[in-house]
């Protein structure tokens, strides 16, 4: 319930603090006197947007508070999962400055608007004919008669089930697609894994081939080298090998005469050896030289084609060729596992559709059931609210695919006179009708679940008096379970309240501002008598509001 409302700087209110209790609370006051203001103000707790035309002193902050008793409303997960401290007594403020900056704030803690609304809308329902057109839309007519129904819970678990139905879902259509992508490309990776598999990336290097490539490139000039190299060592008359095995030869006599030139001859011995060793490498060079000539082809062709490689994968190296090349392996196995996976996606759909197909047909059973229950309970409160030939049915049909809620829909018709067709209620009903089937909607809804605090505007308004005093009785009996609040014109409604307060203005010379108070016995009676006569306190008046009020 709504225990106090605090509003500074909203339209004609300057500073208003409000205490409530729990009971049918009745809120009066001339027309102008600012009520539609109070409603304006408790909307700014509901998340709505606001303008620069709300504040009474553009230079200062409005700020509108409420203080809620929220304890019977079962709010905890609600409040853990938005990451709200939850106290059994919940302060909801906004404040708004007039460069259009505003804040939130639900026990201190800065919240979005849409947080805002999320929560209030659960501690506060303010309903006027303007909010009878949720009536006409059919998941709240779901609402009604699965709360009647007792199923609120079960549906909970059906939306579990389906949203996991839905995930699992999608997720199979994403891997059938991508199933079907690596089908139709099979055919062109497997062409890609042989033509990569010609390259043995463990021993080619491409920086090998280039330098051994340049090597043959510049042949004609290693091959006059080496012949010039040769004649160096071979000329017959000045050829370093011939001069070597003369020089051999006159220290192979000097060591015949003397030991001591024994070493040098040794020296020139191993000399002479190690250079006709060379020789022998450069001849086995040469020999080869045609041979080396056909590699060059050979050699341009693989670079050209690792190059081309590299070029076609849109890599840079032979690294991330060899990684491309496991990727595109990775695809061509990766058919089977998705495959595998399709499967199992698809046992486990099977499973949980079964569980969709049990939890929506005790869902259809059960409303099926009740809706008849419903129609007699709106059927007779119709008669108390003056729509005595009135009746409305509830259609529940079976849908062909699962929606969040079940299989089913479930249509509200309605007709308002004996001998008229049923049409659908969002056709025929009139903004009065629906205004009073809303309020029938919340005194059956009041019976089974705890409902926030429920501000009526204007209900009954355009009604006979035998009918405003029904529905009066009706909103009374509906406060011993919730807390009722109304904004009404009329004295039969206001007289039913267990508080009373007077909206009202005051003025200065310099401004006006909205008041609220409560008033005693004798004050009401006072109220009461000048809303039946109309402004006047005659003894007819006065004496017809005591009736009233007892």
């Amino acid at each position: 319930m709504l225990k106090e409302l605090n509003i500074k700087n909203y339209a004609l209110i300057e500073d208003l603090s409000i205490k409530l209790d729990a009971g049918f609370i009745c809120m009066t006051g001339e027309t102008g006197s600012g009520k539609s203001i109070l409603l304006g103000a408790l909307s700014l707790l509901l998340g709505k947007r606001s303008d620069s035309s709300i504040f009474k002193d553009k230079n200062n902050k409005c700020v509108v508070e409420g203080i809620f008793k929220i304890n019977l409303f079962g709010l905890k997960n609600l409040f853990e999962e938005y990451d709200l401290d939850y106290n059994n007594e919940t302060v909801i403020r906004r404040e708004l400055k007039y460069d259009g900056n505003s804040r939130s704030f639900i026990n201190d803690t800065p919240v979005k608007l849409n947080i805002l609304n999320i929560v209030v809308a659960e501690l506060i329902d303010i309903h006027s004919q303007n909010h009878s057109i949720f009536l006409k839309k059919q998941f709240f007519q779901l609402n009604i008669l699965d709360s009647i129904s007792n199923n609120i819970e079960l549906r909970n678990q059906f939306k579990v089930k389906f949203n996991s139905y839905y995930l699992l879902k999608n997720n199979l259509i994403k891997l059938e697609n991508e199933l079907k992508k690596n089908n139709s490309e099979k055919e062109y990776n497997t062409y890609l894994i042989e033509e990569l598999n010609k390259i043995d990336f463990e021993n080619f290097s491409l920086n090998k081939l280039t330098k051994e490539l340049d090597y043959l490139n510049n042949l004609d000039h290693v091959k006059e080298l080496i012949s010039k190299s040769n004649k160096i060592l071979n000329n017959d008359n000045f050829g370093l090998i011939n001069q070597l095995n003369e020089l051999y030869l006159s220290f192979s006599k000097l060591s015949q005469i003397s030991d001591k030139f024994s070493d040098l001859k040794k020296r020139i011995e191993s000399v002479n050896i190690e250079l006709k060793d060379i020789d022998s490498e450069i001849n086995y060079d040469n020999e080869g030289f045609n041979d080396n000539i056909k590699k060059i082809d050979e050699l341009n062709n693989k670079i050209h084609f690792v190059n081309g490689l590299i070029k076609k994968h849109n890599v840079t190296n032979l690294s991330e060729l060899e990684s491309k090349k496991s990727e595109i392996q990775e695809k061509i196995s990766n058919s089977n596992k998705i495959l595998n996976k399709i499967e199992d996606l698809k046992k486990n759909k099977l499973l949980i559709k079964n569980d969709l197909n049990f939890l929506s047909e005790k869902l259809s059973k059960s409303r099926t059931k009740n809706k008849k229950l419903l129609e007699n309970q709106f059927f007779n409160l119709f008669q108390k609210l003056g729509l005595k030939n009135a009746k409305l049915k509830i259609e529940v049909s079976e849908n062909n695919e699962f929606n969040e809620n079940g299989k089913n829909s479930v249509t509200f018709y309605f007709s308002a006179n004996k001998g008229v067709d049923y049409k659908k209620l969002n056709k025929v009903a009139s903004g009065g009708e629906l205004s009073r089937i809303m309020l029938a909607i919340k005194i059956i809804l009041s019976k089974y679940k705890s409902l926030p605090s429920i501000i009526f505007d204007e209900i009954g308004s355009g009604t006979s008096g035998d009918i405003s005093m029904k529905i009066a009785k009706l909103m009374h009996v509906m406060s011993k379970k919730m807390q009722v609040i109304t904004i009404t014109h009329l004295p039969q409604i206001a007289a039913k309240g267990d508080f009373h307060y007077k909206v009202y203005k005051e003025s200065d010379n310099e401004t006006t501002s909205t008041k609220l108070k409560l008033l005693d016995k004798k004050s009401r009676e006072i109220e009461i008598a000048e809303m039946l006569g109309g402004g006047k306190q005659s003894k007819t008046a006065i004496d017809h509001a005591r009736q009233l009020l007892n």
